[in-house]
């Protein structure tokens, strides 16, 4: 069966995101959960502390001399989804749970339709 993409809900599947083309989803070779979608947020924080770390004035370009350090450990991307997971014709809501905790236990893709 082929599940159609709805503008305005979050997917999360295993199905590999190269063979996902136009609006559907392949729900009989691979698991796909629905959530309808209340509230989505990204945040990135990738900031750039400034460290004191000697320098020698002919290496640099500036006066003083300034090193910048990006601790890489310190990038976050957090996505925070607030939905629900409603009983259709396909699965009852439970059922979604369990297909949502195996993706969690097994790794899946996430797709997203915003309006």
């Amino acid at each position: 069966m082929v599940v159609n993409i709805d503008t305005g809900h979050l997917y999360i599947t295993n199905e590999p995101f190269a063979s996902i083309t136009g609006d559907t989803l392949d729900d009989t070779s691979y698991t796909v959960v629905k959530i309808e979608r209340l509230k989505i947020d990204d945040n990135f924080n990738n900031t750039v502390p400034q460290f004191n770390i000697s320098v020698s004035p002919s290496s640099s370009d500036t006066s003083p001399p300034e090193t910048n350090l990006i601790g890489l450990k310190n990038i976050k991307n957090v996505i925070s989804v607030q939905g629900y997971l409603a009983t259709d014709s396909t699965d009852s809501a439970y059922e979604k749970k369990q297909k949502l905790l195996f993706l969690a236990g097994n790794g899946g893709c996430v797709e997203h339709s915003l309006a």
